[in-house]
């Protein structure tokens, strides 16, 4: 199974767990799910996360180490009763790609400007603001606006793992882009 598929998962996991103003949520242990998790932790966005024991017997060993847990509890974050995630988009899929260098990442986390990547169409409906309930803030021209669109985390697979935006700058990479994450 690729890692888009566990993230899809994750995705919808995460989304009926808040839906549902569940605390904790169970999922199944992998490295991307881990890595992933990193991400959303660090940036906030949920409280944390731990592995659960295969095995009453096995519970003091399993406790320390993720190699024997196969599955994965989830702490999900609520700020004012309201899910800390708003938006938890996949961005690359399998029928269509997208990937940014390190520009694009540096335009994107400076929130000055769409990189060339994102351009408005009906191709990149995960990042489009119109599909996320953010209102235009444009003139009367009709020309869109990117007031909103540059919030969150992306969340981008490089040669260096699965890493946020801000990290892939810093070790001045670039990759596909997983996902992005808003509250």
């Amino acid at each position: 199974m690729s890692h888009l598929d566990l993230l899809s998962n994750l995705l919808s996991h995460i989304k009926n767990g808040q839906e549902g103003r569940a605390l904790v949520i169970e999922y199944r242990n992998s490295r991307t799910v881990v890595a992933v998790l990193n991400i959303l932790q660090e940036s906030g966005y949920i409280r944390g996360y731990r592995f659960v024991p295969p095995a009453a017997a096995a519970a003091a060993e399993a406790a320390t180490t993720s190699r024997c847990a196969r599955r994965i509890e989830i702490l999900l974050r609520y700020l004012n009763e309201k899910p800390a995630i708003g938006l938890f988009k996949r961005v690359s899929k399998p029928s269509r790609r997208i990937y940014f260098d390190l520009d694009a990442i540096t335009r994107f986390l400076q929130r000055k400007e769409r990189p060339r990547a994102l351009a408005r169409n009906a191709r990149d409906s995960a990042l489009s603001p119109s599909n996320q309930g953010i209102a235009s803030r444009g003139g009367s021209s009709g020309a869109p606006s990117n007031a909103g669109f540059m919030q969150g985390t992306l969340i981008l697979s490089t040669p260096k793992g699965i890493i946020s935006a801000t990290t892939a700058k810093k070790l001045r990479v670039g990759g596909e882009v997983l996902a992005r994450v808003c509250s």
